[in-house]
């Protein structure tokens, strides 16, 4: 091998691994994305599953579920405090839109009860069926942002380019 031949080797390694690093790095930092969004979402809407427990296990033993789907939807009430939409990218963005909604204008002052219970589950069963859909199309959404994104688009093209021209 000449010398020519080992510095053209050199490079292509080289610049490989220079381009391989930034997809790799570009990938992880969405993936990491995505899945903090979804942890701060699981947090801040867990205590709505609370009223979803509540209501499906109310004929179960003789526990006291009003309290605690109350508890839940104050609880839930206090995760929204501050809540700016921004957080949000993905599909999430309109589910905790939706349940920002239902808890501002949700106050249930009044003395909670099986009806309460009831209306209070009916107004966020859309809202915890969403985001468990939205969960298992994890991947989907990891790659729909990959396919999105500017520089994984234009490294992909750079590194067809050279291929074809290799």
């Amino acid at each position: 091998m000449d010398l020519v031949n080992a510095m053209q080797n050199l490079a292509i390694g080289i610049i490989g691994g220079i381009f391989s690093s930034v997809i790799v790095s570009v990938v992880t930092y969405i993936l990491d994305d995505i899945r903090n969004e979804f942890q701060k979402a699981r947090i801040m809407l867990n205590p709505l599953l609370s009223i979803e427990f509540a209501e499906r296990t109310k004929n179960v033993g003789t526990w006291d579920y009003v309290e605690y789907a109350r508890n839940g939807f104050e609880e839930a009430k206090r995760n929204f405090v501050g809540y700016d939409e921004l957080q949000f990218k993905t599909e999430l963005r309109d589910t905790m839109d939706r349940a920002n909604e239902i808890l501002k204008k949700k106050s249930y002052s009044e003395e909670w009860n099986k009806a309460t219970v009831d209306d209070c589950y009916n107004e966020i069963k859309k809202i915890v069926e969403d985001f468990k859909e939205q969960e298992k199309q994890f991947t989907k959404i990891i790659l729909e942002r990959m396919g999105k994104n500017k520089i994984l688009i234009v490294m992909s093209v750079i590194t067809i380019i050279v291929l074809v021209c290799a």
